[in-house]
């Protein structure tokens, strides 16, 4: 398998390992006595768990001297805000639509 095709999927399966777990508690937790999180504590105590593995990862690959540059974190910054615009420009965009059509609905 290429080497890139490799890299798509472990990168892949890494956001869903730590994502996915998450969404299920989280949705369990809304279903299940959604007065109470009881999934808050499970989820930190597996996101801890997750953050220590992938340090160890790290420490093989080498990512802890790409996290030392400036760069790593001016451009993380940069796609997190440019990512926050892009999903506050489409909640405009459907409000703006939603009243469209509420509009025309009342003419």
């Amino acid at each position: 398998m290429p080497v890139a095709t490799r890299a798509v999927l472990v990168g892949l399966a890494c956001s869903l390992a730590g994502t996915l777990p998450f969404n299920l508690l989280g949705g369990a937790n809304l279903l299940f006595g959604a007065s109470v999180p009881w999934s808050v504590p499970l989820v930190a105590g597996y996101l801890w768990i997750y953050s220590h593995a992938r340090g160890a990862a790290e420490r093989v690959t080498g990512l802890e001297t790409a996290l030392d540059d400036p760069w790593f974190w001016i451009l993380g910054c940069l796609a997190l805000v440019s990512g926050a615009a892009m999903v506050w420009a489409f909640a405009r965009l459907a409000a703006l639509k939603r009243a469209e059509r509420t509009s025309a609905a009342l003419a």
